[in-house]
């Protein structure tokens, strides 16, 4: 029995692999045809000298950002277990990324809700602070303000938690000396890990992603008083990573982890332009799959699995919302020039909230199929509008849709295909109440317990 079971689990990495493998083969395919149109070109002139400078600006960036440092590690690990009988006091939650540069993604927007829910909770000892200069400093004004002239150099105190929850992966120049001069203080210092997707699979990353992070979770391990997790199970993969990969990291590390939110508020009557409007046209089913244009999401798997519903007659419209990401060359080409882009494809990258609130309230379903995610948050947005889930069976999908939504198998269009038939049939049914109802305020008091209370859920060994 065991035996089948792990030979099972090889089988559906093998198969995992080779959807990866594809989709890259197509990306290259369609970057080479894209090359040689640009090539036998005018243009051509002009491009080649602006692809060389852009070359030299990228490896003079990465020799810079990629400087060694010394790493801080044993000193830190001695302060920290000397302070820890220090009695916890202030909560200095780091927005350095946000305040950087702030694009509106989904780690971002996490940073603002969550350190908003944070500071509501407890106004007097949670405080806002920007890493500057090896020290910080307390942001005076709201995220997102302009004023940052107004910020001024904090102290660090015995027992202060500095909880740092932007991607800080991507500004590790920003972060030098900041780890010694908390722990110097008698202070702690908490990450956040949202996942650990650059690990397990860095061919759906951005090669600078992968560089980054990949060396940075390390520095974490050995450096981080404590680490935080998205859900339970990007903490469980974090777990086995650093197992099955004998990551160093300090004795007894604690890791627990909690569930993201959404302050998207239905409106269902908000106005909408008329090429949103437009699939939903004839009283078709209209399903909505929401996401970046990037490897996981999986948007080539719905694509393969509506072409076989269309090859049956199906009238039922498939509508992308998302920007471009990377590695989507092949995908957006092949949307683009599909035979029923504009029909019953559709693709939208500019959608705005009260827009996407519309495609909510009007949609049948949601299709989610990515292969790896960290949460999953267009399930509890879809939820909240009440209307079904058709997501891939990712245990993270389990713990957040549970018994409410419905599970196809991982990266399958006939799976797809079918669940999307046999729902449409009335042949399976999803629960949209039955979905996890996650707050801010539960995210910010499940931080506060582990960071302040030291109420951790597990330790490393």
């Amino acid at each position: 029995m065991q035996e089948r079971a792990e030979s099972v689990r090889l089988a559906e990495q093998e198969r995992l692999l080779e959807h990866q493998l594809r989709y890259l083969y197509d990306e290259v395919l369609q970057l080479r045809k894209e090359r040689y149109e640009i090539i036998y070109t005018a243009s051509w002139l002009i491009v080649r000298p602006l692809l060389r400078a852009e070359e030299a600006l990228v490896g003079l960036v990465r020799r810079l950002v990629s400087r060694p440092r010394a790493p801080a590690v044993a000193a830190p690990v001695a302060q920290a277990v000397a302070t820890n009988a220090a009695p916890p006091r202030r909560i200095l939650i780091d927005v350095t990324g946000t305040v950087q540069r702030d694009m509106g993604t989904g780690i971002e927007r996490m940073t603002k809700d969550l350190s908003q829910a944070l500071c509501a909770a407890d106004p007097e000892t949670c405080l806002l602070v920007r890493c500057d200069s090896g020290g910080l400093l307390r942001c005076v004004e709201p995220i997102g303000s302009a004023r940052r002239d107004l910020d001024a150099p904090l102290a660090i105190e015995p027992g202060d938690q500095l909880l740092i929850l932007a991607d800080a992966w991507n500004y590790p120049q920003a972060y030098d000396g900041v780890f010694d001069a908390v722990h110097a203080a008698g202070g702690r210092v908490v990450v956040c890990v949202p996942d650990v997707i650059p690990e397990l699979y860095p061919a759906a990353c951005h090669e600078r992603t992968v560089e980054l992070y990949q060396p940075w979770l390390r520095s974490i391990l050995l450096n981080a008083d404590g680490v935080l997790s998205i859900s339970r199970a990007a903490r469980d993969d974090l777990v086995s990573v650093v197992a099955e990969r004998g990551l160093p990291h300090r004795p007894r590390l604690p890791v627990d982890w909690f569930h993201i939110a959404s302050r998207f508020a239905p409106q269902p009557d908000a106005p909408a332009r008329e090429k949103i409007m437009r699939p939903f046209d004839d009283g078709a089913h209209v399903y909505l799959c929401v996401g970046t244009f990037e490897p996981r999401k999986g948007q080539r798997v719905a694509v393969e699995a509506f072409e076989q519903l269309w090859a049956q007659g199906s009238s039922a419209r498939l509508v992308f919302v998302g920007r471009r990401g990377w590695f989507d060359y092949a995908l957006c080409a092949r949307i683009l020039n599909h035979p029923e882009f504009g029909q019953r494809l559709f693709w939208f990258d500019d959608v705005k909230d009260g827009e996407l609130s519309f495609l909510y309230a009007h949609m049948s379903a949601l299709v989610y199929p990515s292969f790896a995610e960290g949460f999953g948050l267009p399930i509890i947005e879809a939820a909240r509008f009440g209307k079904p889930v058709i997501c891939s069976d990712l245990p993270v999908f389990r713990e957040v849709g549970g018994e409410g939504a419905l599970y196809f198998r991982l990266n399958d269009p006939a799976a797809l295909a079918d669940a999307v038939r046999y729902w449409q049939a009335g042949a399976a049914q999803a629960y949209p109440e039955k979905v996890l109802s996650a707050t801010w305020a539960d995210a910010a008091q499940r931080i506060i317990d582990a960071v302040r209370n030291d109420r951790w859920n597990y330790r490393l060994p």
